[in-house]
């Protein structure tokens, strides 16, 4: 198989390499330049007695973002060697954000060290 082809870019002085289908905003790797860890907004925070509402809340705003497949575990983790895998990996951890911003703290802080977003 051929290696996919990157582009460089140079934003503030940090390189960032990319392959052109992340660049893409329909696919599933894209990060908006406005995404950030507190993008995502539910009305409740998880507490331990709203799991479905919150749940729910949870989907909507994942499925805004194109980032449902992380958690659903349709969207696989490419291999460690794959040009595709910083991003993933990017990805995932803005989604780990995303869902420990959405519940009280003594909850997200029982899931902090989870290993990707899959398992929160």
């Amino acid at each position: 198989m051929a290696a996919a082809k990157r582009n460089e870019t140079v934003v503030n002085n940090v390189v960032s390499n990319t392959t052109p289908e992340v660049m893409d905003p329909s696919h599933i790797l894209f990060l908006h330049p406005f995404d950030n860890p507190n993008s995502i907004h539910v009305n409740d925070l998880l507490n331990g007695k709203n799991y479905r509402t919150w749940k729910k809340s949870i989907e909507i705003a994942l499925i805004t973002k194109n980032k449902l497949g992380f958690v659903l575990r349709t969207c696989s983790q490419p291999g460690l060697r794959s040009p595709l895998f910083p991003q993933w990996d990017r990805c995932d951890k803005m989604i780990d954000s995303w869902l420990l911003h959405a519940m009280e703290k003594n909850i997200s802080d029982s899931i902090l060290f989870s290993n990707s977003s899959r398992k929160i």
